[in-house]
C-alpha cells in the first residue's frame, strides 16, 4: 500500500499553483500504476489548460488596455485644457472606443459560452457531470 499513500501524499501537494506537480509512478503494471499514469496524463491536461488560460486572460487585457488608455488620454486632456477642448470632436472619438470594448466584451463572452458549451457537450459523451 506504499505507492497508493505516496501518491496519496502528493496529489494533496498539488493546487492550481503547483500544476507542475506529479504523482510518482510505480515500475509496477498493476492497477496502482496504471492509476498514477492515469492522474500524471490528466495533470499534464489540467496544466497545458492553466496555460491557455493564462495566455488568454494576458492577451485579453492587452486589447482591452488600447480603449481604455485612449478614452483616459482625451478626457484628460480636455479636463487639462479645457479652453481648446473639442467635446464633440471627443464625444465622438470615446463613443467609437466604447462601441470597440463592447465589441470585445462581446467577444470574450462568446468565447466562454463556447468553452462552457463544449465542456458540457464532453461531459455529456463521458456521462460526467457537465
Amino acid at each position: 500500500m506504499r505507492p497508493v499513500e505516496d501518491i496519496r501524499v502528493r496529489v494533496e501537494e498539488i493546487s492550481g499553483a503547483r500544476l507542475d506537480r506529479r504523482v510518482p509512478e510505480p515500475a509496477t503494471h498493476d492497477e496502482v500504476a496504471h492509476l498514477a499514469r492515469t492522474m500524471n496524463a490528466m495533470l499534464d491536461r489540467l496544466s497545458a489548460s492553466a496555460e491557455r488560460q493564462r495566455r488568454f486572460v494576458a492577451d485579453a487585457s492587452h486589447e482591452l488596455r488600447g480603449p481604455l488608455a485612449r478614452i483616459r488620454s482625451e478626457l484628460e486632456a480636455d479636463i487639462a485644457h479645457p479652453a481648446t477642448a473639442d467635446l464633440p470632436a471627443t464625444h465622438r472619438s470615446v463613443l467609437a472606443e466604447a462601441l470597440n470594448l463592447q465589441r470585445l466584451v462581446a467577444d470574450l463572452l462568446l468565447l466562454a459560452r463556447g468553452d462552457r458549451g463544449r465542456a458540457r457537450r464532453r461531459a455529456a459523451r463521458s456521462g460526467g457531470p457537465g
